[in-house]
């Protein structure tokens, strides 16, 4: 890992969206999906947000599972609505249920039946 990509990281673990915007703004390399993995285990959706208008590194099924961890539903329902990886749906109710977020097994349930087109 290079030193940008710490920078990055750090930024992204520690929340600090000013530095992340003056790195995109003076075109500092490093930036990789990992960046918004950890905005997403540490309940930056400023970050998130500002990452998915502005960049295009997007993010890593990762990012579910550490906002499925933190029990962060807003975080959660934001990448699955916003970012096109391919999470795996299963193992993310797997992992509500072992956290006992009840609130997260409902946004999983309601995206894969939106998904597979169940709503009418």
């Amino acid at each position: 890992m290079s030193i940008s990509s710490e920078i990055w990281n750090l930024c992204a673990t520690e929340g600090n969206l000013e530095t992340i915007k003056f790195l995109h703004n003076n075109n500092a390399g490093g930036c990789t999906p990992e960046v918004v993995d950890l905005a997403a285990k540490n309940n930056h959706l400023d970050i998130i947000k500002y990452l998915r208008e502005n960049r295009s590194e997007g993010c890593t099924p990762y990012a579910l599972n550490n906002a499925i961890q933190g029990g962060y539903t807003n975080i959660a329902s934001y990448l699955l609505e916003n970012f096109e990886v391919c999470f795996n749906l299963s193992e993310a109710v797997e992992l509500a249920a072992e956290e006992g977020n009840l609130d997260i097994i409902d946004l999983l349930v309601v995206h894969t039946m939106k998904h597979l087109n169940l709503f009418n």
